[in-house]
């Protein structure tokens, strides 16, 4: 089990934390305004680098970052992409501007094999799933 140290909590953090409450206090967002402030406040804080935001800080963009999400989960739902495997191969493989050739050297196959996964004349397997899902960072299932 890993665990993650926590910097010591400074008084500029905890300063730092209590000026963001004040001006954007953490609550749940409830409408498209509190949306646009939200995301307002977290570009404010994102276009920094973490390395430059103190302890409090940090804190405060996780918690608000979790408050949008919350708020886009329940209002953006995304359809599930119920397309065949191979057309999710294919789109992906067109849209990251890759070959057949690239897409057999990905999966460790010859290309007339690759060729055939396109086609969905051949299924994906989980090894290749495995690599696919690496390769486009999504999860394996979404190839099978």
């Amino acid at each position: 089990m890993t665990r993650t140290i926590e910097k010591p909590r400074t008084m500029r953090s905890t300063d730092s934390y209590m000026k963001l409450i004040r001006k954007f206090p953490l609550r749940p967002i409830r409408s498209v305004a509190d949306y646009a402030a939200a995301s307002k406040m977290i570009d404010a804080l994102a276009v920094r680098s973490e390395a430059e935001l103190d302890q409090g800080e940090q804190d405060y963009l996780a918690v608000l970052a979790d408050l949008v999400e919350a708020y886009d989960d329940q209002h953006h739902v995304i359809p599930a992409d119920t397309r065949h495997p191979h057309e999710k191969v294919r789109a992906l493989v067109a849209e990251n501007g890759m070959t057949q050739a690239d897409l057999a050297k990905l999966l460790g196959v010859v290309r007339s094999l690759a060729s055939l996964i396109l086609s969905g004349q051949r299924k994906i397997t989980v090894a290749h799933a495995k690599k696919l899902g690496e390769r486009f960072r999504l999860d394996v299932g979404y190839f099978l």
